[in-house]
């Protein structure tokens, strides 16, 4: 069984002195502290690693797609100034 123990040593196994090792397939991000935008981009289609319960990827998607779509209207205001 993939366990967390086992997710963390396998993180680790790849990352080799602060450098993924050899490889530029994986894409790590801080989901906690990245954007909106950002989130939902990396949720939505990837391949999870580890799901520590099933519909866990589906319900942060969702949630991730929900949050982008609400403060939709926040970036467009901020553009708003740029374009004038």
């Amino acid at each position: 069984m993939f366990t967390e123990a086992l997710f963390f040593g396998f993180l680790g196994s790849l990352v080799k002195g602060g450098r993924l090792a050899d490889t530029s397939v994986f894409d790590l991000l801080n989901l906690a502290s990245a954007g909106p935008v950002a989130k939902e981009r990396s949720l939505v289609g990837s391949i999870p690693l580890f799901e520590q319960a099933p519909g866990t990827l589906a319900w942060a998607q969702i949630a991730a797609m929900m949050e982008r779509m609400d403060t939709d209207w926040l970036r467009r205001l901020d553009l708003e100034p740029m374009a004038a």
